[in-house]
Parts: structure tokens; sequence; C-alpha cells
């Protein structure tokens, strides 16, 4: 059987007998290994769930330098786990200080400690499968920047609607004329809309389930409201022509020069995933009970 490569990290610390109960306090860890000298200095392996690394009593003479003697560290810790929240409010309990509260950001739940003995820990879980696909991460970077969108058409009020849960401002343009643009929010738990008198407005992302044919047009209304990105759906599935409310797909030639309109205005040009499936993937909270 071969042999497996693992790496673990192992952190140079200062006070390595007390480090060790704050780990296991802070994260729920598991001593599986532990060498300790007459002065009460360890080094110890740390299990947490299966993840483990290693704690040692620094050594200037030998270079390995704590946090504290070192005036900062040089890496950042990545915790993965179910309940981000809960496991920073459980190590901040034990001694950490509160770098950066859990939020969402690039497609993840994080937050960020440090530990007493100097060590920086992000506490966290990604909100999707990990890595993403190519499409996924410039989708996911887009909408993390994006306050309010313009849908041109959908093939299902799930576009909109799915928006508006997910914290977006939305404004609808339904038709040609100036009376078929309208404001999408919520009240209460329900998906209201309004009509819109003016459209001056602003957007960040232009959304278009139009034929490409009126693309130079979707473009020139992007530009005009002072959007960064237009994200086209064509609504098939696949290269037959199957229609489906959550297709994407586009044959090679038409993706190209579709890109290549809105790539020369400027602007940045997604076309998968389906949008509500990525707004569902970064802000999962906000369509689980009680979000």
């Amino acid at each position: 059987m071969p042999f497996a490569v693992t790496i673990s990290p192992e952190l140079s610390v200062r006070r390595s007998s007390a480090a060790v109960e704050f780990y296991k306090a802070a994260f729920g860890a598991v001593e599986i290994y532990r060498v300790e000298n007459d002065a009460g200095q360890v080094v110890s392996q740390l299990s947490v769930d299966g993840a483990e690394f290693w704690v040692s009593e620094e050594a200037p003479a030998n270079g390995n330098l704590s946090p504290e003697a070192a005036g900062g560290g040089t890496v950042r810790m990545l915790l993965q786990v179910d309940d981000p929240a809960a496991a920073v409010d459980r190590a901040v309990a034990a001694g950490a200080g509160l770098r950066r509260p859990v939020s969402e950001e690039h497609g993840w739940r994080l937050g960020e400690i440090i530990d007493p003995y100097g060590h920086h820990w992000e506490i966290g879980r990604p909100l999707g499968p990990w890595p993403p696909a190519p499409g996924d991460r410039l989708a996911g970077h887009v909408l993390a920047a994006v306050e309010t969108v313009l849908v041109v058409d959908w093939p299902s009020r799930d576009v909109p609607e799915t928006l508006v849960r997910g914290g977006f401002g939305v404004v609808v343009r339904g038709g040609p004329g100036p009376q078929d643009w309208s404001v999408w929010e919520l009240e209460g738990d329900m998906v209201v809309t309004r009509p819109l008198a003016v459209r001056s407005i602003a957007v960040d992302v232009v959304y278009s389930f139009r034929p490409l044919g009126e693309l130079p047009g979707i473009i020139e209304t992007a530009r005009a409201l002072g959007a960064r990105a237009v994200w086209t759906q064509s609504g098939l599935r696949d290269g037959g022509g199957e229609r489906d409310p959550e297709g994407c797909w586009l044959a090679d030639e038409d993706l190209t020069a579709a890109r290549q309109m809105v790539e020369a205005a400027g602007l940045v040009h997604v076309h998968q995933p389906y949008i509500g499936a990525a707004v569902r993937r970064l802000r999962p909270d906000r369509f689980t009970p009680g979000g």
C-alpha cells in the first residue's frame, strides 16, 4: 500500500503546554501525541475531527520563532467547520481575540480570530462546491460586488424573485416602452412590484434573456446605467435546442461573439451558471427557514 502524503502545520508558540490546553478548549482538539521536557515545554500533535496540526515550544536558536518573538505571524490557519459562527464564538470564549466576525464573502462563510499565542485562524466553510468551476468563480466574483440588477426579460419569475430574496435591488425592464420598467422588492415575505417612473438609475449588472441579436442594445443600456457586467442566458439545455428555464448553453461561436462584444465595451460577460443558482450558492442563509 503506498504511503499517504500529508502536510501538517506545526505552530511555534511560547508557553506550549498552555497553548495545547487552549486549542483543546477553543476547537475541541484531541491530543494524539505528546513529548514533554523537564521545563514543561511540549511537542504535541493535535486533531480536530481528523484535521491534524502540531504545537511546539519556540526555539529561537534553531530559527523557530513564535509570533510573539517575530512580531507577528507569517501564515494564517484555515479551519473548515460546519458552523463557523459557533466555532468562532467558542474560540473567543476560550480566550481568542475576534479579528473579523463571520460574514459571507467570495463564496465562503468566514470569520477570523487571533489566538493568545499570536496565530491567526480563519474559520469558515465554502458556500457551495469547492473549488468552483471556472464559470462559477467568475459569477461569484461578479455577484459579490453587486447591489442592483437590471433584469431584461426572463425564462421564469424565479430570476427576479430569487434576486430579490437574495438581497439584491432588482429593476425589471419587461418591454420596450417607458411603462414597462418596474422595481421588484420584498414586502414582508412577498415579492411585490411597483412601477418605475424614472429610469435614471444606477445598476451593477444587466441580466438579459433576449436573443443575441439584441445584445448590442443591451450593452448600450448597461453602459448608460453604469453597469460593470452583462449576464446573458440562452434558456437552452444543449445543442439539441431543448428549452430549459435554467439552461445556459451557447454554441462556441455564439459564446465567443457575445463575449467579444461585451468585453469590447469594457464590461464583463457572464453566461453561466444560471443566475438563480448562483445567488442561492452565494447567499444560502436567505433561502433557509429563518434566513
